[in-house]
């Protein structure tokens, strides 16, 4: 949709004002908001013609302006200007992802935990389903006699470790006869086959010596199973219920537990509106979403859901920007427990 340069400084101070305000935006108000202002009639013949294109919405006949959600979409695909990220939200950022991973849910569950206390807006995140994703590394490591910590690399990336109990009379062979094990039998096996029945099948292919490892294969195939499972998370449930009705936060709730609505999300997209979205749960609300990487390869997608209103100016810089610093401690914490 081309729009005039008047019509696009219009249209950019409605934006601005009702992010800022959240009321309707009159003519007065934009004349004095608007460089080399026009006369407040012509603003209104302008405001008018913008409601007829249906980028901008009158609630009633005596009140000003708001924008619709193509306005708002205009407005950050042709009008918004780029902006980058304040350095307070990048230290905060930087601070919440400083730590050891110990797995690929902590790292994102932490970013996800930044943003929501950036912003105070639910925070949102998702794995990317690869069938034929496999194990691609796993260590055993003893700490005692009765404790050892195992860890689990898969191939597109995602890792994830666990300390188990285990009684091992000889902790180097104990060591010894995994790695054994995971060399022949366990290196590239499908993570799909991490399952409680695939465990049966596994057990009963073990021989004699391999039996005394079964506790913590049992332990390997659960943290696989439930560690390594695609799909949506939303972060930050009371923004959730203090920013929309009681009826609709029940509603995404239910959307996010059932289906993964990122999925639906344009990769080359940092906006996408939930007019967009075939779910009505969505409507009037938006994610500012951006891809993050493990060692180069997608993963899948981490940003803010939100109301259309929205500071999309400040957000989508902070979003851009956690994507990036969490793949970097993805990237390196996955190549740490491959060593």
């Amino acid at each position: 949709m081309e729009l005039t340069p008047r019509k696009k400084a219009i249209l950019e101070a409605v934006v601005n004002s009702y992010v800022l305000t959240g009321e309707p935006v009159g003519s007065k108000a934009l004349a004095s908001a608007i460089e080399n202002s026009p006369s407040s009639a012509t603003i209104r013949n302008e405001m008018n013609e913008l409601c007829s294109l249906g980028l901008l919405f009158q609630p009633h006949v005596s009140a000003g302006r708001v924008p619709t959600s193509l306005g708002f979409k205009v407005y950050v695909s042709s009008i918004m200007q780029a902006s980058v990220i304040d350095e307070r939200t990048k230290l905060y950022l930087d601070n919440a992802l400083s730590f050891t991973a110990c797995d690929s849910s902590s790292v994102l569950s932490a970013a996800s935990k930044a943003l929501n206390r950036i912003f105070g807006l639910p925070a949102v995140y998702s794995f990317i389903s690869d069938e034929s994703a496999y194990l691609k590394t796993s260590k055993l490591f003893m700490l005692s006699k009765k404790a050892a910590a195992i860890i689990a690399v898969s191939s597109d990336g995602r890792f994830i470790s666990r300390v188990i109990r285990i009684t091992a009379g000889n902790k180097g062979h104990t060591e010894l006869l995994y790695r054994k094990l995971f060399e022949e039998k366990l290196k590239n096996k499908r993570l799909s086959e991490f399952s409680k029945a695939g465990l049966q099948n596994f057990i009963a292919c073990l021989n004699a010596d391999e039996i005394s490892l079964i506790p913590v294969l049992s332990e390997l195939f659960d943290m696989i199973a439930s560690g390594f499972c695609a799909g949506t998370e939303i972060f930050g449930t009371e923004s959730l219920y203090n920013l929309f009705p009681e009826n609709e936060a029940v509603e995404i709730q239910k959307l996010f537990s059932t289906t993964d609505p990122l999925d639906a999300v344009n990769s080359k997209s940092n906006v996408v509106f939930g007019s967009d979205m075939p779910f009505k749960a969505l409507y009037n609300k938006a994610f500012v979403v951006a891809d993050y990487y493990t060692d180069n390869k997608h993963c899948g997608k981490i940003g803010i859901l939100g109301p259309d209103r929205m500071s999309y100016g400040q957000i989508i810089p902070a979003v851009r920007y956690a994507a990036e610093i969490l793949s970097g401690v993805l990237s390196i914490a996955a190549k740490d427990m491959e060593e």
